[in-house]
């Protein structure tokens, strides 16, 4: 495979085609969930795949090799330096199980000095090189852009649930410095463990997404998605135990999905209005949890994240004419439904302690809300 002529042949190219949006390359089984209005300079090999910014200052590059190609990660490291003239340090973690190296280097392409991120994954069927980089002057300005590239990415279906490679490279996943925790849900104390440094992650990757949403100057529904995809995959399965111990205790309850989705509702509901202080007023699920706190988005998150555990077809639904975020949920109920995909889903809101499907009047104009699906 000649990376240094596909790099150097790719810099500053304007044959491009169709804007690159959530990707599943099928032949070879992962997927890229690249930045909104990022496009497609070269994809006719899916083992060799390019895209360019909308600037055309930044790249990002995925290369597959079929596994045993290297020995190591750190070999795939040398291997890129080599073929690229490059020079920079980098780090080994573990991603997904894989043995993996994090790496920032520079080389120079055509008349140009760039610096960027790669990521070398040594796996089971296949190795991947995954590199993101920018002329050095717009190295700042894009620095949020290559991590997110690179956190975009995940080699098959079951991680596209988990936390993208730079979250693990900040903080492995699952944590192993974990403690207990205990919370109040109904009658009922319920216990679980979980690791405050993955909430420490989950900040990181919130905190450099709303950065980049911020950088869309108008209103991009494309944006706001993946603002909240990459969210969502963050902190899906950091809800594994948490979710199946409040299933366990729903379904003993009762075995109404309606009255299981109402309950659990009403919990969130609960929570102290709360929003974040940085750039963005989103906290991480986790913490929300915890403190039994956070604002419309960051509640709408959990309680999709939860639904989607207990196997409950849900949506996100965002408003900028309303400054609100909600939930719509596919369950024969009566109150509000917006229609998605052929589907009814009923109107949850989760500020105000209301009941399933009631939505305040100066809301309930249909056209006023975005529809997201997140997860698979």
């Amino acid at each position: 495979m000649k990376i240094t002529a596909i790099c150097c042949s790719l810099f500053f190219l304007f044959c491009l085609s169709t804007h690159a949006k959530e990707l599943y390359v099928k032949d070879k089984g992962y997927y890229l969930d690249l930045p909104a209005e990022w496009q497609e300079l070269d994809t006719r090999d899916t083992a060799a795949m390019s895209f360019v910014d909308p600037g055309h200052t930044t790249i990002f590059q995925l290369f597959c090799f079929p596994a045993p190609y290297f020995e190591n990660a750190y070999e795939m490291l040398s291997f890129i330096k080599v073929h690229l003239n490059a020079e920079g340090e980098g780090a080994p973690f573990i991603y997904s199980a894989s043995e993996s190296y994090f790496a920032d280097l520079s080389f120079s392409t055509q008349s140009y000095h760039v610096r960027g991120y790669f990521v070398f994954i040594n796996g089971d069927t296949n190795d991947y090189v995954l590199m993101c980089f920018t002329q050095v002057k717009e190295y700042s300005r894009m620095h949020d852009f290559l991590l997110s590239c690179l956190d975009s990415f995940s080699p098959d279906k079951k991680n596209k649930l988990l936390p993208g490679p730079i979250s693990q490279f900040y903080y492995q996943f699952p944590g192993v410095s974990r403690t207990t925790a205990t919370i109040p849900f109904k009658e009922k104390f319920i216990s679980f463990s979980y690791d405050k440094n993955e909430i420490e992650a989950t900040e990181v990757v919130i905190s450099r997404e709303a950065r980049i949403l911020t950088a869309y100057h108008e209103v991009n529904t494309e944006a706001w998605s993946r603002f909240y995809r990459i969210i969502y995959r963050d902190n899906f399965a950091r809800f594994t135990e948490l979710s199946q111990k409040l299933q366990d205790y729903l379904q003993a309850a009762t075995d109404n999905r309606t009255e299981l989705v109402s309950v659990l509702l009403e919990w969130i509901q609960r929570f102290i209005y709360g929003q974040n202080q940085g750039i963005t007023d989103i906290t991480p699920p986790l913490q929300a949890v915890l403190t039994h706190s956070g604002d419309c988005d960051t509640r709408a998150v959990l309680f999709l994240i939860l639904l989607h555990h207990m196997k409950i077809d849900a949506v996100l639904l965002v408003s900028d004419r309303y400054k609100h975020s909600a939930v719509g949920i596919a369950l024969e109920a009566s109150g509000a439904k917006l229609k998605f995909n052929g589907k009814q889903y009923v109107f949850a809101e989760l500020t105000t302690q209301v009941a399933l499907g009631m939505i305040a009047q100066s809301m309930a104009d249909p056209s006023g809300w975005y529809i997201f699906r997140l997860g698979n």
